[in-house]
């Protein structure tokens, strides 16, 4: 176990833990050190992003949903990425909030709320990633065609079809996880 090499060493492997050569190491000192004094405030710091995430998300889906906004592609793609984020940050509340109330997995409900909202996140996150590409991919096309062709990279409904090509994909990956999992009581 000692001549193999962690992460965050090149060159020096670890020693085993109980050895007394691992007393002396400053690198796991430091990280303990500041694991523990960030631990008491992990629980409101993280508590406090997932519900400015959360607030955020809305407004902006608020915003992009408006009739005169849903003419651009653009804003299409920028409100289905608001929604996938909504989504991660209602995924992150209920972690934080089931966390909190169940300590112990001790319930197999617990487990498959857990499995559920793990892959609703893995499934929201990466179709928001895909949505920002697609972005990326309508925004660099506009600028490259020529002007008659120029609308059809912008307009809303090749937006939604860029949206289905590209999510369809994630959510046929993403729902492989559920399969690859069981709960036992």
């Amino acid at each position: 176990m000692a001549s193999e090499l962690n992460c965050t060493q090149f060159t020096e492997p670890w020693p085993d833990p109980g050895t007394p050569g691992a007393d002396d190491i400053t690198i796991p000192w430091l990280i303990n050190t500041v694991v523990k004094a960030y631990n008491p405030y992990h629980y409101y710091l993280l508590t406090s992003m997932v519900t400015f995430s959360f607030i955020s998300n809305i407004l902006i889906a608020i915003v992009l949903s408006r009739k005169e906004m849903r003419s651009s592609g653009t804003n299409v793609t920028m409100f289905f990425i608001s929604i996938c984020d909504f989504g991660c940050a209602v995924a992150g509340l209920i972690q934080v909030f089931v966390k909190n109330y169940s300590i112990k997995y001790s319930l197999a409900g617990i487990v498959l709320l857990h499995m559920t909202v793990d892959y609703l996140t893995v499934l929201l996150h990466a179709s928001s990633l895909f949505l920002a590409v697609s972005l990326a991919f309508c925004r660099v096309m506009a600028l490259k065609i020529s002007n008659k062709n120029r609308s059809q990279w912008q307009s809303p409904k090749y937006a939604v079809r860029m949206a289905v090509g590209l999510c369809s994909p994630v959510v046929v990956s993403a729902s492989s996880i559920l399969f690859m999992n069981s709960v036992q009581e």
